[in-house]
């Protein structure tokens, strides 16, 4: 584990404590719930740079190219 020391406004923090003054068990934790915080904005991000990357493709390209690799793995494993 590392440790992090962060600086917020009074107001999220303020709002974070009450939040979690609301939760049970482990969700009370400000640290779990700051790493899923975390985990879950990087996945936002990398999600949308994929939509940006793919952007230029239709779905129906996409589909056909999903559908051409499964056919292909599908096609291994015979």
């Amino acid at each position: 584990m590392v440790n992090w020391s962060l600086t917020v406004s009074d107001d999220i923090d303020q709002s974070v404590r009450r939040f979690l003054a609301e939760q049970d068990g482990e969700e009370r934790d400000m640290a779990v719930f700051v790493e899923k915080a975390v985990r879950r904005e990087l996945f936002d991000q990398k999600l949308q740079a994929i939509k940006n990357r793919n952007a230029q493709y239709s779905q129906q390209d996409i589909m056909e190219t999903v559908d051409e690799a499964l056919s292909n793995v599908r096609a291994s494993c015979s």
